[in-house]
C-alpha cells in the first residue's frame, strides 16, 4: 500500500510538471481562449509579469491586500515567491519567510493576510481563517486509517481548541486555484464552501455548516446542480462569493449552451435566481456583490458590468475590461477592487489592479 501511495504522489507531479508546461507552451502557441487581437486598454499599468504561474491568489479578508505566489509549487528548481499588495500601490511587497509558518498551531487567527501555511506531510497548505477570526480550515495530514489518495480538510476552532475532519472531502493539489481547491466563507462565519478537485480528477463545490454550536454537527453536502426557475443547472465549482447575511451565494451556472450567473439560497431553493446569462459564453474569473448588495459586478464578453439584483437590469461599468483578454479576475470581498489576469502571447502574465466604478 505504502509503494502504491507513492506511485500515486509521482504520478501527480508529473502531471503538476506537465501542466506547468503546457499552460507555456499553449501561451507561446497562442492557443490560450483569449482572443489574440484583444488588448488591455493602455491607460492600465501591470503591477506584475512573471512567467510563471500565479497560484494562492486571493485577497485579505477586510479586502484592504492582495496576496499571490508567483512560480510553480513542488518543484525546486522553479522559484516560488508570495506577495502581497495593498489597495492604493503600485508595487507587490514580497512576503518574508518568517511570516510563513509550518504548524498549525502557529496560526494567528487575527493574521491580516490568512496567509499562513500548515504542514501537511511534506506538503504545504494554505490556512483559510473565517471572517471572526476563530475558525481555520487547511490540509491536515492523513491519519492512519485514512482511505483517501490525497489529505483530508480539517476545520480547527481556535476558541475551543478543537479540530474536526470535514467529512467526504479529499484534496489532492493543495494550491488555492482552479486546478487545486479553493474556500470562501460566508460573513457570520457560520458557513463556508470548498471547491475541491480530487485524485481522480473531479471538480466539486462542498457547503459546509453545522459546526457553529458544535464542531460535532458539521455537515458536508455536494453540490452539483441546482433548482432555478424549476429547472436543474450545474454549477460551476471555482467560485463562490455569500452575501454579508450568508443567505445568499453567487454562483457560476451552466445550462444548455449557455453559462450564466446565479443567486442561489441553500436554505431555500424557490429563492434561487439567474441573474444573468454570457453571450457567447465568454466570462472571466468570479463576480462579487457591490458594497450595499444591491448589485453584483463581473466581466464577460461585453465588458466589466454590473447587474442589479432588484430589476436584473445590466449596464457596462467600463468596456474595455472584458473577458477576451482578462484570463482569470480576483474581486476584492465588497466587490470594490478587482486583479486581473492577462496571459498574453510572449508567455508573460501580467497582474493590472483597478478600483470598479460605481
Amino acid at each position: 500500500m505504502f509503494t502504491y501511495l507513492l506511485h500515486i504522489r509521482a504520478v501527480h507531479k508529473i502531471l503538476w510538471l506537465f501542466l506547468c508546461i503546457t499552460l507555456v507552451l499553449m501561451t507561446q502557441s497562442g492557443t490560450m481562449l483569449s482572443t489574440a487581437a484583444a488588448q488591455p486598454p493602455s491607460s492600465l499599468v501591470p503591477i506584475h509579469v512573471t512567467p510563471w504561474l500565479i497560484l494562492n491568489a486571493h485577497w485579505s479578508t477586510d479586502g484592504t491586500t492582495f496576496i499571490f505566489q508567483d512560480g510553480a509549487p513542488n518543484f525546486p528548481e522553479v522559484p516560488n515567491t508570495w506577495y502581497t499588495l495593498g489597495v492604493g500601490q503600485t508595487t507587490p511587497v514580497v512576503i518574508p519567510e518568517v511570516q510563513i509558518v509550518t504548524q498549525v498551531n502557529d496560526v494567528s487567527p487575527t493574521d491580516a493576510h490568512t496567509l499562513n501555511l500548515a504542514t501537511a506531510d511534506t506538503v504545504t497548505s494554505i490556512v483559510r481563517s473565517s471572517p471572526n477570526g476563530r475558525y481555520l480550515v487547511y490540509a491536515g495530514a492523513r491519519p492512519a486509517n485514512y482511505e483517501g489518495y490525497g489529505y483530508p480538510r480539517i476545520l480547527r476552532d481556535t476558541v475551543m481548541d478543537q479540530t474536526i475532519t470535514i467529512p467526504e472531502i479529499d484534496v489532492q493539489i493543495l494550491t488555492d486555484s482552479n486546478f487545486g481547491y479553493r474556500v470562501s466563507w460566508s460573513g457570520d462565519s457560520a458557513a463556508f464552501t470548498v471547491f475541491a478537485h480530487s485524485s481522480f480528477g473531479a471538480s466539486n463545490m462542498y457547503y459546509i455548516s453545522g459546526f457553529a454550536q458544535a464542531l460535532e454537527g458539521i455537515a458536508s453536502t455536494l453540490i452539483s446542480t441546482i433548482p432555478i426557475d424549476d429547472r436543474p443547472t450545474s454549477i460551476s465549482p471555482e467560485f463562490a462569493d455569500f452575501s454579508a447575511n450568508g443567505q445568499q451565494i453567487l454562483i457560476r451556472v451552466y445550462m444548455p449552451q449557455q453559462i450564466g450567473l446565479a443567486l442561489w439560497n441553500p436554505n431555500n431553493p424557490m429563492l434561487n435566481r439567474l441573474l444573468v446569462v454570457h453571450p457567447n459564453g465568454e466570462v472571466a474569473g468570479d463576480a462579487a456583490f457591490s458594497p450595499d448588495e444591491q448589485s453584483v459586478v463581473f466581466i464577460d464578453g461585453l465588458g466589466l458590468r454590473r447587474v442589479d439584483l432588484t430589476t436584473l437590469q445590466t449596464r457596462v461599468l467600463d468596456i474595455s475590461i472584458d473577458a477576451r483578454w482578462v484570463d482569470d479576475a480576483w474581486f476584492s470581498p465588497d466587490g470594490s477592487h478587482v486583479v486581473l489576469l492577462e496571459d498574453d502571447e510572449s508567455a508573460q502574465r501580467r497582474l493590472y489592479m483597478l478600483t470598479v466604478p460605481q
